[in-house]
């Protein structure tokens, strides 16, 4: 490859990994806080807690089928 080939084929893929373009970092922020929101909320808190007493984290029909699961919460 040539030199300038090199560069131009740096230039093109600045700001990808594996060809994905990278989000803004305020998107990644937004996200975040969307998630802890979402994960501290008391619905998603008893649901946490319903799934554990029914096997979270131990291998078996619960994680087996786990999103058949989640739709029954």
């Amino acid at each position: 490859m040539k030199s300038n080939d090199a560069a131009g084929a740096t230039a093109a893929h600045s700001g990808t990994r594996n060809g994905a373009a990278l989000r803004a970092a305020d998107a990644f922020r937004a996200d975040a806080i969307r998630f802890r929101d979402l994960v501290t909320a008391e619905a998603t808190q008893t649901r946490v807690k319903t799934l554990f007493a029914q096997g979270l984290q131990t291998r078996g029909p619960l994680e087996l089928n786990l999103g058949d699961r989640l739709g029954d919460l």
